[in-house]
């Protein structure tokens, strides 16, 4: 089994040699359909690009390593001799290429953003992590928090990552530490879109792994956050341009972080509804937030909600356990895997 997010967020599922598509209707019920049925309204997936994300090539980072060692080595010769920051969450990618820093005896500091109202919920599931690599946390000001929210999407494209960035550079300004010498655990196969860009660049040396190979590696070395047992997306639990699946699950359920948090990020949905709304006719706030449609160009939102509609027709209601249970069976398969000692293909 394994599960792909598109450019739209719908949360993709192929199981038992069938493909399937969990989404949120027009209703805000949840919906299942059959993947064919999905390029019939506009959405479209690579599928091809899909199996290739999703699969274990190496038995461990070792493995990984040494298959790649033209790469990593030139990586390795140029950074020898510097001080690197590693932009860390705590979540397997950070986690993963702290591991390779180290086997390539790099020297490197580990700097965490703590983003008040936004990051408790991450902090809570990861302070072991953090903690195992040593890491330097970094308080990022409320007064920024806000005025970062406020501004409300599109404006800031993604609001967490441009929090965690004006931390690290500015505690990187102050330890005198050249801007070049962040490295984040940023992957090729994360998107298509990524692929294109960075397949021809010297990024950082753990670009080439898949997502359940980093998942794999960091459960092998024990460095795997509790967190991903509740959601595989971690990093974006707080964002307000998260999954729109995983959202709508419950997220304000989930959240440990304070209240205030949680009402910033809609504050800041309802911001940008208010700035669409001679686009929207008769969609409320809720079907905007839960829809997703804050990721939408205004111009383009009433064909979005039209796809949506058409979509229903080939779909089936579903209860939010049964999107729970793939999620799951995911981690299992992969605590699962990670005991065998042969790469293994898709899941």
């Amino acid at each position: 089994m394994i599960f792909y997010f598109t450019k739209q967020h719908f949360l993709i599922i192929y199981k038992n040699g069938k493909k399937y598509a969990y989404f949120i209707g027009t209703d805000l019920r949840f919906y299942k359909v059959d993947y064919k049925h999905m390029e019939k309204v506009g959405y479209k997936v690579n599928w091809d690009f899909a199996l290739e994300t999703f699969r274990i090539r190496y038995k461990d980072l070792d493995e990984y390593l040494e298959k790649n060692k033209d790469f990593v080595n030139k990586f390795r010769e140029k950074w020898k001799r510097k001080l690197l920051v590693l932009g860390f969450t705590g979540g397997k990618d950070s986690v993963v290429l702290a591991l390779t820093l180290e086997k390539l005896g790099l020297k490197y500091i580990p700097v965490y953003s703590h983003i008040p109202y936004l990051a408790e919920l991450l902090y809570f599931f990861t302070r072991d992590i953090y903690e195992k690599f040593d890491a330097k946390i970094i308080e990022v000001p409320k007064e920024t928090v806000k005025d970062v929210l406020q501004k409300g999407p599109p404006y800031v494209k993604c609001p967490l990552r441009s929090l965690k960035m004006k931390a690290i550079r500015k505690f990187m300004k102050e330890n005198r530490i050249p801007r070049k010498n962040l490295v984040t655990g940023e992957r090729i196969y994360e998107s298509p879109q990524r692929y294109e860009k960075l397949k021809d660049t010297e990024h950082n040396p753990i670009q080439f792994l898949t997502d359940p190979e980093v998942f794999l590696f960091a459960l092998q070395n024990d460095a795997l956050s509790k967190i991903y047992y509740i959601n595989t997306r971690a990093s974006c639990i707080p964002c307000p341009r998260a999954s729109t699946v995983l959202w709508a699950l419950g997220y304000e359920n989930l959240m440990l972080f304070e209240p205030e948090g949680f009402e910033l990020l809609d504050k800041a949905l309802e911001k940008d509804y208010h700035k669409k709304e001679k686009y929207l006719e008769d969609v409320s706030k809720e079907q905007f937030k839960w829809l997703g449609l804050h990721r939408i160009r205004p111009i383009e939102i009433k064909k979005e909600i039209e796809r949506i509609e058409n979509l229903m027709e080939y779909a089936k209601e579903v209860k939010k356990k049964e999107i729970y249970s793939s999620l799951k069976e995911f981690i299992y398969n992969l605590k699962t895997f990670a005991k065998k000692s042969k790469p293994f293909s898709t899941l």
